[in-house]
């Protein structure tokens, strides 16, 4: 098995367990802190549109490093109204909660019939002797245009406004309430209409604010200078958050990052290829072997061209190729499904201070490497570059998106949490599901998909649990493209798309039914998620280091999937042709053989690979053709002569249509993906075509020379017959080996020690052949000039002699041509 496999998997093993964030180890050290704002504003005797929130949070003393701070779950946590206006008459919804997996807890508040300052306090029940959190609510008081989204050096659509009420119900009227508003933060620009303002006729007392020319979220302190029936003023600033946009900046951000994210991913892609092209020959090579080899090669190939769209595409080839049966195809596929999932471990590795780094080191190995092989590491490199390049520029668009009040709403709608008993809310995440499946069908990239993906977990807009699920509808997304290869192909490229929808519908539906499945003792946790977690860094269900849990389960659910039903790729295969109905088994590989496969034009190595099988297929034609036309010479009074001369003609015909066919495929392979050997074999190649097609016209020229013969009734001596038929054994023996020695390039035989050997091998015995056939020529010709000096030799049927000779001759000249290029590398290397 090639190193490149195992290499594969002990990457993707590591992975797993390579650090991302903090340990799962309990905290040293406990707190309570506040979630949003900790001034907030209420009207009279109505319960708070939104919960008082808090998160209890701590870290370890053994990790001074790790500044940031760990969500602790399951700590107890007490509220108290600690402050009131007498009488008020406020109440609290709960007054006692368990901090959830985030270390959230949460309770609701109803304000009393009095105006003034309330306060909420929340205390670890645990740990007394730490300060509680505390959220102050300014009572009967109506906040106005907080949380507003406008575009930049536009106002803001609603003014900042302040009511005020006595009483429940009652607010004060012009004059009675003065108010200041203080810019504290904003992009350079922003400026407000007025700073301190009275009571209008409305009852309102606002201000407007203009947006600077810089995109930013910016705050308003308010303070209340004088109204408050009891109270007067308040030395207490009530925060007003808002947040300038640049809509076209933030937009071409996203998409530009986007389109750099495929571009890299295109440009890695790529340069994996022409670096991994034989060797991606060599692992499709132990296909044949078993199952697990075609898992193995299928996964090998999918991690070193990154794209198990690409990988599929080109299962989809070799099926219509000819070069394999379904149930080897199905093995390529699930060890594909495991590949892509390297592509997620990369991003998840957070490796974005690189990206400039990596981009100038590609640059320079583009520009001053002389070897082919490091230019194309240069390309490779370049595109990892990119890669998170683009990844950058997408997240920094997406910090200006995260305090955008409708965009995080917009995202709320999509994330979710299991509820309080524990259940995963049903509705919510297929909506995930169906989103995961969308985006990739939209982008046709279930590596952008999972870009795109990682980077707003990151940004904080979406939770675990519609990530995964987003996941999962990526997983099903995927089969997209390989089902489009496969509308226009044979039965058996269709039921290998047929098997990939089933195979990962039925991976996904695994997941779907074990997201309900709760570990045991661990409400809340489904058993698949939660096993992920137990391995990876940092904890997912508190929001801790989400990209590489991911990561990690996006390999073990392939994985595991694919560990379960290998055991059933006959029943898989026996289902996809029940599905899609036509031959089967051998037939359905001659059915839809088709050589020159177009899907296969995307990987030039391969391309090539197949365009030597049909360079095999002309040199057998030509062979043939040249053995019915030399039999239409000695054989002109047997009764099946124009049947042997219509062969002749027929096979001729054959080579011409197969040279242009090749030709034009040839035409097609994309010459940037080529190697620096396959670049100097390239020319070579498209002689050996009209070599092979030589070798054709010679057979036909040698029927056309026996239809002479037949009739003008022209006689050919037994000597003459005999010397023809021991010069046509030579020309046999060496088209045989010209064939084999393009049959050793179709079959991907390394261009190591022993291939290259076996390559001189041929092309020593190749220019011996032809040295033998020259020879026996010239001794032939010379024989002819003394029977016509005896008078033995019809003068006509000579010419006819000397044509044929010098015809067959010629045809080893030809097969030793193709032979030279078939051996090119092994031939470069023994000049050198």
């Amino acid at each position: 098995m090639p190193k490149t496999i195992p290499a594969v998997f002990l990457c993707l093993f590591l992975s797993l367990f390579l650090p991302g964030c903090v340990s799962k180890e309990k905290p040293d050290t406990v707190a309570i802190l506040t979630i949003g704002h900790s001034v907030i504003a209420g009207p009279l005797e109505k319960e708070l549109v939104a919960d008082l929130r808090f998160s209890v949070r701590g870290k370890k003393a053994s990790d001074p490093i790790n500044a940031a701070s760990v969500a602790v779950a399951d700590e107890a946590v007490v509220f108290r109204l600690s402050q009131e206006p007498a009488g008020a008459g406020a109440r609290l919804g709960d007054t006692t909660a368990t901090s959830d997996a985030r270390g959230d807890v949460a309770t609701r508040l109803s304000l009393g019939n009095r105006p003034g300052l309330y306060q909420v306090e929340a205390r670890l029940v645990n740990h007394p002797d730490i300060p509680p959190a505390e959220i102050t609510i300014l009572g009967g008081i109506t906040l106005g245009g907080s949380e507003q989204d406008g575009w930049i050096g536009e106002d803001l659509a609603r003014p900042i406004s302040i009511r005020i009420e006595s009483a429940p119900g009652v607010f004060l009227g012009p004059g009675e309430g003065q108010v200041r508003f203080d810019l504290r933060s904003g992009p350079v620009g922003t400026r407000l209409t007025q700073e301190a303002a009275s009571i209008d006729s409305e009852g309102s007392a606002s201000t407007r604010v203009t947006l600077g020319n810089r995109s930013g979220p910016g705050e308003i302190g308010v303070r209340i200078e004088r109204g408050i029936p009891g109270v007067g003023s308040l030395d207490v600033f009530l925060p007003v958050t808002f947040l300038a946009v640049d809509g076209w900046s933030m937009l071409s951000s996203i998409l530009g990052g986007l389109a750099l994210f495929l571009f890299g991913m295109r440009l890695m892609s790529d340069g994996l290829h022409r670096t991994a092209g034989d060797r991606m020959r060599s692992l499709l090579g132990i296909l044949t072997r078993n199952r697990l080899m075609a898992v193995a090669a299928g996964a090998g190939v999918t991690a070193l061209i990154q794209s198990s769209s690409a990988s599929t595409v080109m299962v989809v080839g070799f099926l219509n190729a000819g070069l394999m049966q379904l149930e080897q195809a199905i093995g390529i596929i699930m060890g594909a499904n495991i590949g892509t999932t390297l592509t997620a471990q990369i991003i998840a590795f957070r490796l974005s201070n690189i990206a400039l780094p990596a981009i100038l080191v590609g640059v320079i190995l583009t520009i001053v490497a002389r070897r082919q092989l490091l230019r194309n590491w240069g390309g490779t490199i370049i595109g990892f570059g990119i890669i998170f390049l683009g990844m950058n520029t997408m997240s920094g668009a997406l910090e200006i998106v995260k305090n955008s009040a409708y965009m995080t709403s917009l995202f709320r709608n999509i994330d979710f949490y299991p509820d309080i008993n524990g259940w995963v809310p049903f509705l919510p995440f297929f909506r995930s599901i169906g989103i995961g499946l969308a985006a990739t069908l939209l982008m046709q990239s279930s590596a952008a998909t999972i870009g795109v993906l990682l980077v707003l977990v990151e940004s904080g807009l979406i939770g675990p649990f519609a990530a995964f699920g987003v996941l999962l509808g990526d997983n099903i997304g995927t089969t997209v493209t390989a089902v489009l290869a496969a509308i226009a192909s044979g039965i058996a490229a269709r039921r290998a798309a047929c098997f990939h929808v089933m195979f990962n519908v039925c991976g996904c539906a695994l997941m779907i039914g074990l997201n309900y499945v709760e570990w045991p003792g661990h409400r809340g946790r489904p058993i698949f998620m939660d096993f992920v977690n137990t391995f990876t860094p940092g904890d997912v269900f508190a929001g801790q280091n989400i990209p590489r849990f991911l990561a990690n389960a996006h390999t073990l659910f392939n994985f595991s999937c694919t560990i379960l039903f290998l055991p059933f790729v006959t029943q898989f295969a026996t289902l996809s042709r029940l599905i899609i109905k036509g031959g089967s088994g051998s037939s359905e590989m001659a059915d839809s053989r088709l050589i020159l496969e177009p899907h296969l034009l995307s990987t030039p190595s391969l391309a090539i690979q197949q365009v030597w099988a049909e360079v095999g297929v002309m040199l057998g034609k030509g062979r043939e053709a040249q053995t019915e036309g030399f039999r239409t010479i000695t054989s002109t009074d047997t009764p099946d002569w124009d049947q042997v001369a219509k062969n002749a003609r027929q096979l001729e015909q054959e080579t011409d249509e197969l040279q242009a066919a090749i030709t034009d495929y040839l035409s097609n392979i994309p010459l940037t993906g080529l190697s620096e050997t396959q670049s100097e074999l390239f020319p070579h190649l498209i002689r050996t075509v009209n070599d092979a097609e030589r070798i054709g016209d010679l057979g036909r020229h040698l029927s056309k020379l026996g239809k002479r013969v037949k009739k003008r009734s022209l006689p050919i001596s037994p000597e003459a017959i005999e010397e023809m038929t021991a010069l046509t054994r030579v020309v046999d023996t060496t088209l045989q080996l010209a064939e084999k020695a393009v049959t050793t390039n179709a079959d991907g035989i390394e261009t190591g020690a022993g291939g290259a050997a076996l390559r001189m091998k041929f092309l020593e015995e190749g220019k011996r052949l032809e040295k033998s056939a020259k020879t026996m020529a010239n001794e032939f010709r010379k024989s002819h000039e003394k029977r016509h000096a005896l008078g033995t030799c019809d003068i006509r049927s000579g010419v006819i002699f000397i044509e044929a000779v010098n015809s067959l001759a010629r045809s080893t000249g030809h097969a030793v041509n193709v032979i030279e290029a078939a051996c090119h590398s092994a031939y470069k290397r023994q000049e050198k």
